[in-house]
């Protein structure tokens, strides 16, 4: 049976459900860099080069992860709210907005 909390529970917890896996991803991330550039400065020569690369892709990486997850976020709770009214033809013209903005990014 499906719970529903978003109305019924205090706000700072809900936001501290939401927001601990979202930090535990991102550090996540930043430990496989971290492992990765230990890897790659074993390499020789050409490892200050590769740790040079690793470190440049790290916040581009975080960036793009963070650019998608919140565009997602985004999109989903307009076609949520729009399902919600019962407006199909508004769901449908987000729904293909998303595609677009997929194929673009």
């Amino acid at each position: 049976m499906m719970r529903v909390r978003l109305g019924q529970t205090k706000m700072r917890k809900l936001v501290w459900e939401i927001s601990i896996p979202m930090v535990f991803s991102m550090m996540l991330m930043a430990a496989y860099t971290v492992i990765d550039a230990a890897f790659v400065m074993n390499m020789g020569n050409g490892g200050v080069y590769a740790n040079l690369a690793i470190t440049y892709a790290l916040p581009i990486q975080m960036l793009s992860a963070a650019l998608g997850v919140g565009t997602g976020i985004g999109i989903n709770a307009l076609l949520s709210k729009s399902l919600g009214e019962k407006n199909h033809k508004k769901a449908s013209k987000i729904a293909g907005n998303a595609i677009c903005i997929w194929l673009v990014f």
